[in-house]
């Protein structure tokens, strides 16, 4: 009896904690958690987590380690944010994927806008050694900024020269989430990035 009862209410106070952390980095839609036996979930530990959100922020100004704190115990993450920034950087649909220990994060790069105000008439992308360029779409270098994983963060820098001059602290850097890989797809009509991760 105590046993059903834990395992219909322990996801429930689960689900009210992820919300309340969560909703100091952004707007939550909806919580869902799962973990058989529930008793677990006392140890912190779960089977499954899916997260819808309108929007979220993460990085090193922003905080955000709320999206992170535990993500390595739990064995699958779903979730789904409709406007994620990331530093400097704003994603729109943006989907974070985990299991096991593999992380994958995708969205789509509006062209044009940059999170904190900045906006170009028009951006492109290119492919950069572990990362990606955002570039004016008339040519040039003056704007141009790179977009890298290095030392498992994620960093932007004004690129000088052809090379990447860092000169801020990176703009997503969480403890227990290791960047691996930045992919970036141009489209044409949307520019798809991602990010590839271990936890």
């Amino acid at each position: 009896m105590a046993l059903g009862a834990a395992q219909l209410v322990l996801p429930r106070v689960a689900e009210a904690r992820i919300r309340d952390r969560l909703n100091a980095v952004g707007s939550v839609r909806s919580v869902h958690v799962s973990a058989f036996p529930a008793i677990k979930l006392l140890f912190g530990r779960a089977d499954s987590v899916r997260v819808a959100m309108d929007h979220a922020s993460v990085g090193r100004i922003t905080g955000g380690s709320e999206l992170f704190s535990r993500i390595g115990d739990v064995g699958t993450v779903d979730a789904r944010i409709d406007r994620l920034t990331v530093g400097p950087l704003l994603l729109q649909d943006a989907r974070v994927e985990k299991r096991g220990s593999a992380l994958r994060a995708t969205g789509v790069f509006p062209r044009g806008h940059l999170a904190d105000g900045l906006v170009l008439a028009a951006v492109g992308v290119e492919p950069a050694v572990d990362g990606f360029d955002v570039v004016p779409a008339v040519g040039g270098d003056k704007a141009r900024v790179r977009v890298f994983a290095e030392a498992g963060d994620i960093m932007v820098a004004p690129v000088v020269l052809g090379l990447p001059v860092t000169v801020a602290p990176p703009v997503f850097d969480q403890p227990g989430v290791r960047v691996e890989r930045l992919t970036v797809r141009d489209g044409g009509g949307a520019v798809e990035v991602g990010a590839e991760a271990r936890v």
